[in-house]
């Protein structure tokens, strides 16, 4: 993923949401997968916050 931005909270979020999508397949089981599951979904939802204000600027 690129981003056409230099600030460094959202270059943080982005960041943090490719690390929990490439790890979702080292789950130990069902409950784990459904963990990191919802943590990167938690991570897209706090990234798109992060960006709307970029982008509609």
């Amino acid at each position: 993923m690129q981003l056409l931005t230099d600030d460094p909270p959202v270059l943080e979020f982005a960041d943090r949401i490719v690390d929990l999508t490439f790890t979702l397949h080292e789950a130990s089981d069902q409950t784990d997968r459904d963990r990191l599951a919802g943590d990167a979904r938690a991570a897209h939802n706090t990234f798109i916050a992060a960006i709307g204000p970029l982008v509609r600027s």
